[in-house]
């Protein structure tokens, strides 16, 4: 996207950033977080349709003007003196090196030119807060603190629906071609953390689209096309990879996993099958095809267990 289609974006999307009290909180642990995907993650991808049938509204795709570096905005938040000094929270560097997703715990949701579809993204730099097990929540000045630092470094929140691929509040903010996102997890004792802030280059949204579109090709070449909503998750066992793609399709609310497996680093399509429903107990039946592929002797145990 050019500057004036930016300025149009701003013009359409931008809301007033509210600027709250802050106040300083006590001090804060710095750790790198491992991120774990479950299992279940891959087996439907429920967990972020959570039942949603209606279309996504999404804002214009990202722009291919270089913005900041995610590293630096989350390099500015991480060091922020009242940040460094609030006590009860720990707080974890989310990153990641690979375009495996994790879960719409660590995803970035936005759309990207030139693709007709929206999908979620691992992010290339963030912050997660967790409470400590003795900590107060102070949601309120960590919330204000992050979005005082975007406004200062010319981010600009953008009005999109988040809900069909993330059961969390979103909060989207953009500058050039990087997206930051502010998650407020609502419920901590299902994700352990209270909220983050997640950032993705317009370049991190082109490779991940691409890898996408390229693995649905795989499965069928005009599916990419009449994609509406993509769920990405990996599952990882040593050597082996288990990608699912959850697909909604324009016109429909039924959505279909696709499944993806490798040995090394180039990913194999393996089969497809409907979402598992409670209203439908075909539903849960594996076809001979996929029950044939998954149990290849090459992969051990590792597709049956994970596609259920």
């Amino acid at each position: 996207m050019d500057n004036d289609n930016l300025d149009d974006l701003k013009a359409q999307y931008e809301h007033p950033v509210i600027k709250k009290k802050s106040f300083k909180g006590r001090a804060i642990l710095l750790a790198a977080l491992v991120v774990i995907v479950s299992a279940g993650l891959a087996v439907g991808g429920l967990v972020f349709f959570k039942g949603k049938t209606s279309d996504t509204v999404t804002a214009p795709g990202a722009t291919t003007v270089a913005g900041p570096k995610p590293s630096d905005i989350i390099d500015k938040i991480a060091a922020d003196p009242a940040i460094n000094d609030a006590k009860g929270y720990t707080l974890f560097r989310a990153s990641s090196d690979s375009t495996d997703v994790t879960s719409d715990t660590s995803s970035v949701i936005f759309p990207h030119s030139g693709y007709s579809y929206i999908t979620n993204i691992a992010p290339e730099d963030g912050l997660k807060f967790s409470l400590a097990s003795d900590g107060t929540s102070n949601k309120t000045a960590m919330t204000d603190i992050i979005q005082k630092a975007l406004a200062a470094a010319s981010y600009v929140e953008t009005k999109q629906d988040t809900s069909a691929l993330s059961a969390y509040k979103t909060t989207t903010y953009v500058n050039g071609g990087t997206v930051c996102q502010l998650v407020d997890y609502v419920n901590a004792l299902l994700t352990g953390f209270e909220q983050s802030i997640l950032c993705a280059s317009s370049a991190s949204l082109q490779t991940s689209y691409a890898n996408v579109t390229a693995q649905l090709n795989k499965a069928d070449p005009a599916l990419a096309g009449t994609a509406k909503v993509v769920t990405q998750s990996t599952v990882t066992g040593g050597t082996k990879k288990l990608l699912t793609l959850s697909v909604q399709t324009n016109g429909s609310s039924d959505v279909t996993n696709y499944y993806f497996a490798t040995l090394d680093t180039g990913y194999g399509y393996i089969g497809k099958r409907a979402t598992p429903s409670v209203d439908n107990a075909d539903s849960y039946k594996i076809s001979d095809e996929l029950q044939k592929s998954i149990s290849d002797t090459k992969w051990g145990t590792f597709l049956t267990d994970n596609i259920k």
